[in-house]
């Protein structure tokens, strides 16, 4: 799959969570995307990136004009549902993103 195309273009992550109420939650992480070694990473703002995980690539899509404001004039995205770490389980072993759920 060639992915080219994304260099340069506003680029949206669409995160989608549940709360601890189990509440459906929505978030959107905007920035440019970049190809670092082979790996697209989402370059924002704040300097910050975060390279998308591989098996989320076949899933980027364009951003239709009915939810272009939502993704903040993005021309690209990704919807990523992420899951609650479990109790049981140590956030320490999960990777550190540096995106901030806003509260």
């Amino acid at each position: 799959m060639n992915l080219d195309y994304l260099t340069g273009k506003k680029f949206a992550i669409w995160a989608v969570s549940e709360n601890k109420n189990g509440k459906k939650e929505q978030a959107v992480f905007t920035g440019i995307a970049r190809w670092v070694d082979g790996h697209l990473f989402l370059d924002r703002e704040d300097n910050k990136f975060f390279q998308l995980p591989d098996n989320a690539l076949e899933r980027i899509k364009p951003v239709p004009p009915s939810v272009a404001d939502i993704l903040q004039e993005a021309e690209f995205y990704v919807p990523i549902y992420i899951a609650p770490i479990p109790n049981d389980e140590n956030p320490k072993d999960y990777i550190q993103t540096g995106l901030k759920w806003p509260e």
